[in-house]
């Protein structure tokens, strides 16, 4: 079943896979980040977005971020006024997803994004 909706999806053009990313002072990995992210997005096996949440940064992480999300498509930001903290940013991220599957991830690369597509999908 999941397989004929996945083609569905692909032929539809829809976003099958939502990466959900809290942002707090990060812009040390995130030239890395968005490498790795942009080559697992490459190969995936249908369309996918990345969220990033910038959670309140007090260095350039939210214009990093926002900037990367004008530039590229596949790529939305979300900045929120203040610190609300790691659970509340995720939850900003997860309200806004669109696809069938979604990850949530560090920034920090603690949990590389070549993982991901091997675990932690929650069907919606």
């Amino acid at each position: 079943m999941f397989l004929k909706c996945l083609d569905w999806a692909i032929s539809e053009g829809k976003i099958v896979y939502s990466l959900v990313i809290p942002l707090y002072n990060e812009e040390a990995v995130l030239p890395t980040l968005f490498h790795r992210l942009d080559r697992l997005l490459d190969r995936l096996d249908a369309p996918a977005e990345v969220i990033l949440v910038d959670d309140g940064s007090t260095d350039i992480s939210a214009l990093m971020a926002a900037a990367r999300a004008q530039d590229n498509p596949r790529y939305r930001f979300i900045g929120l006024s203040r610190n609300f903290g790691q659970q509340m940013a995720i939850t900003a991220g997860l309200d806004r997803a669109q696809g069938d599957a979604v990850i949530v991830m560090d920034a920090d690369l603690q949990d590389p994004p070549r993982n991901r597509h091997r675990h932690d999908c929650k069907m919606a």
